[in-house]
């Protein structure tokens, strides 16, 4: 009975973990690499815009920890902040 709740938190879940784990990969990676900092900043938004796309197609019982509020705000948000993030990256000199 245990197992199977905890299968199915865990399950719930993966779409946030997913998200969360490319984000961070993109973080630690502009901090490794000094000289090329603008690719982990890309992959940080590359994963903000797959949370965006995840919470569109997944219904709310499924998206998980990304659900905050209806699925066209939290799709918008995510986008926006993808697309911000991204273009403070460009913004910022070398």
């Amino acid at each position: 009975m245990k197992l199977t709740r905890l299968r199915r938190a865990v399950r719930d879940e993966v779409p946030f973990v997913s998200v969360v784990l490319i984000v961070a990969v993109g973080f630690l990676y502009a901090l490794a690499s000094s000289g090329h900092w603008l690719r982990g900043v890309t992959v940080m938004a590359v994963g903000m815009v797959v949370g965006a796309f995840l919470r569109t197609v997944l219904p709310n019982g499924k998206a998980g920890l990304l659900v905050v509020r209806g699925r066209l705000f939290d799709a918008v948000c995510y986008l926006s902040l993808g697309l911000a993030v991204f273009g403070f990256g460009i913004l910022v000199p070398q």
